[in-house]
């Protein structure tokens, strides 16, 4: 069972690598982002950013984004955002977004950006109004410990996600894999392992991985 976003270093899963506080994984796949809460000294943290993620090893930019409760001033944030955008098409890699409280924002840039990789939004649990809205411009979506509790927004939003952009993770919960994968079976009434072998299918694809 894939962990499509974790801070922990384990099998079987994306290890998320914030600049400024993270070191490069020995093994396995992992993703690199300046995260918008650990905004320290901006030119020398994207400078490291640029050179990890040229790792062969690293499969996305991120996890980086937009907090309205956290972190530098929005205005700030945006442009770090725009910047890790552009080096997404600079590498040709997937870009994996934290968002909180700012999906307007999220979706203005989107439109305006012309970007032409995948963008995830991990830890997903909004709406059914939000979720549709990212869906019909193309995000990817990653869900996790929310979909343990039935009356949680994933929970009423993850049969609207086209099944080939969806993902589930862990992040920093104290949950396992298994359970999340778990929920979504039974949410989707998809017997578990061909949700196992879909969710595998759609990481290949993504990253364009063919190991």
């Amino acid at each position: 069972m894939l962990d499509f976003h974790t801070h922990d270093l384990k099998p079987n899963s994306v290890f998320n690598l914030i600049i400024g506080k993270d070191q490069v994984p020995e093994s396995g796949y992992f993703t690199a982002g300046i995260h918008p809460w650990f905004f320290e000294n901006i030119e020398q943290q994207f400078a490291e950013l640029k050179q990890i993620s040229q790792h062969k090893k690293c499969i996305a930019i991120g996890e980086c984004g937009l907090d309205k409760l956290k972190g530098a001033d929005i205005k700030i944030q945006i442009e770090v955002f725009k910047n890790h955008l552009q080096l997404a098409e600079t590498m040709s890699k997937p870009l994996i977004i934290h968002c909180v409280k700012a999906h307007n924002d999220l979706l203005e840039i989107k439109k305006k950006s012309g970007s032409t990789m995948p963008w995830v939004v991990h830890g997903f649990n909004q709406n059914p109004t939000i979720a549709l809205r990212l869906i019909d411009h193309g995000f990817y979506f990653s869900l996790g410990k929310s979909l343990l509790h039935t009356e949680s927004n994933s929970c009423k939003v993850l049969n609207q996600i086209p099944p080939e952009r969806l993902f589930l993770e862990t992040d920093s919960a104290d949950v396992t894999i298994e359970e999340v994968y778990k929920a979504a079976s039974e949410r989707l009434q998809l017997p578990l392992q061909q949700l196992v072998a879909n969710l595998q299918d759609n990481f290949r694809i993504l990253f364009k991985i063919n190991d």
